[in-house]
């Protein structure tokens, strides 16, 4: 996944809990080097099963701004390998050898709230995201947990509630994963039923949108020919959009059944114009209107 791949704690060099002296000190010294055309390579590159990172002085700059902020540097955390305990020290030193076999067994030793992001960090490199979906909302949702890891990643004094929170690992999963496969993997593996309806919303929001657009395209016209085209293109372009909030939010629920009544009353308003204005034979306009 790209926000593996690219993260910013890996481009500079870091775990997501290292200290910001040396994460500067990385910055500083990549910025030298690649300013000579020297490049420079890390323990966490982890390019044994990653695709080796592509540095830039403008991607070195972009990765420091992009965890400046305290939810930036949280959300970028939950996709990056955190140093939580002498078992994730160990872990972490067989993962850098390449040895990734060995550091799931380490993990798995003990659960923490940094063991659930690292095994859940490697499910997602692996391609396993039931696995690491599981892993991380586990976290997510545990008071304890979510609030020892938001602790090691900025401090204490940061304010980021349980929703946010997730509401973060989700928006961040649905840009590489379609929503609509995103909300079944959380149906399957998450723990959490805001995060569900969350999600549904997300992906009832997309074809509401394209329906929506479609709608305001139809603008009344005199010209019976052109009416006709609109009514049979709104009708098509919106088949599968409708189709698709229909069956997220079913017939009878309230917001499926504005928009679907929102899209009748334009579709049927063309067939009005279109017969109004049409110079055809009563029969062919009752047919095309109909």
């Amino acid at each position: 996944m790209e926000i593996i791949s690219s993260n910013p704690y890996r481009l500079l060099g870091v775990y997501s809990n290292s200290p910001v002296k040396e994460r500067i000190a990385n910055a500083n010294k990549l910025k030298a080097y690649l300013k000579v055309g020297k490049s420079v390579s890390f323990p966490l590159d982890l390019s044994d099963f990653m695709p080796t990172p592509i540095r830039t002085v403008e991607s070195m700059e972009h990765a420091n701004s992009s965890i400046n902020l305290p939810q930036d540097q949280l959300k970028y955390a939950l996709f990056w390998f955190i140093n939580g305990s002498p078992i994730d020290d160990m872990a972490l030193a067989y993962l850098q050898k390449g040895d990734i076999e060995k550091a799931k067994e380490l993990f798995g030793k003990k659960e923490t709230f940094s063991s659930l992001i690292n095994q859940g960090v490697l499910s997602l490199v692996q391609g396993n995201k039931a696995t690491a979906i599981k892993l991380i909302t586990k976290m997510i949702h545990d008071d304890d947990y979510r609030a020892a890891f938001i602790d090691a990643v900025c401090d204490s004094s940061c304010r980021v509630s349980e929703d946010e929170l997730s509401q973060l690992f989700m928006d961040a999963l649905s840009i590489e994963i379609p929503v609509q496969e995103l909300m079944q993997l959380f149906l399957d593996n998450g723990i959490s039923e805001k995060d569900n309806v969350y999600l549904k919303n997300k992906a009832v929001s997309e074809p509401i949108a394209i329906i929506n657009v479609e709608i305001a395209k139809a603008v009344k016209n005199g010209d019976a020919e052109v009416q006709y085209q609109t009514g049979v293109s709104l009708m098509n372009r919106t088949k599968e959009p409708l189709s698709i909030v229909r069956g997220l939010l079913k017939t009878d629920d309230m917001q499926y059944q504005i928009v679907a009544d929102n899209l009748a009353k334009q579709i049927l308003q063309c067939g009005i114009n279109y017969y109004n204005n049409a110079d055809e034979e009563e029969a062919i306009k009752i047919d095309k209107a109909y």
